[in-house]
């Protein structure tokens, strides 16, 4: 993908590159003050505030004067499947009255899916001032796992998309296993 589709991409997405002739396989995308950054681990370039975790930047200004001298940045491409996951706290309950003992355990992940790679960043939405995000899709996956403890026990997943749909139902889970006798262990 050429430099020009830059300028398209969102804040913080996850891409691979090529800068003066030297391949990045792990960068992301940052916007500070209205000038685009790649921020990455190989090239040294112009210093961005905040590198999202990378130790170096690239300005877009910079790129753009490389590619008037004839030095190409090139081969912008997004990470495949790149997930950014972050996981609440999970619940850990046992029952172990009349007899039993069994565990139940819960969790809620927060799931942002990136377009595959070599995708065709499309479906842009622009905005009035200036910047274009890519709607990337967010799922909220309810993960469960149970069972005799001592034992791997069963899981489960299930999937929303609206985070207050899934933390309604994992409420609406613990209540009914506090009924069963469980007991919080952390």
């Amino acid at each position: 993908m050429k430099l020009n589709n830059l300028l398209q991409f969102s804040e913080g997405l996850h891409i691979k590159c090529v800068i003066e002739r030297g391949q990045i396989d792990d960068a992301k995308l940052h916007n500070q003050n209205g000038e685009w950054f790649i921020c990455q681990n190989i090239k040294d370039g112009s210093d961005c505030e905040y590198k999202l975790g990378y130790k170096y930047s690239w300005s877009l200004a910079t790129i753009q004067n490389d590619l008037s001298n004839g030095n190409n940045a090139t081969d912008f491409e997004t990470i495949p499947d790149i997930i950014e996951n972050k996981i609440d706290n999970p619940v850990y309950w046992e029952c172990t009255t009349d007899g039993h003992k069994k565990f139940w355990a819960a969790r809620i992940v927060k799931k942002i899916n990136y377009p595959p790679t070599g995708s065709v960043i499309t479906g842009l939405t622009p905005h009035y001032d200036g910047t274009t995000t890519y709607s990337s899709s967010t799922e909220y996956i309810l993960e469960r796992k149970w069972g005799a403890i001592g034992t791997e026990g069963q899981r489960m997943e299930q999937t929303f998309y609206d985070e207050q749909e899934a933390y309604k139902k994992l409420k609406e889970l613990i209540i009914n296993k506090e009924k069963e006798g469980y007991k919080p262990i952390f």
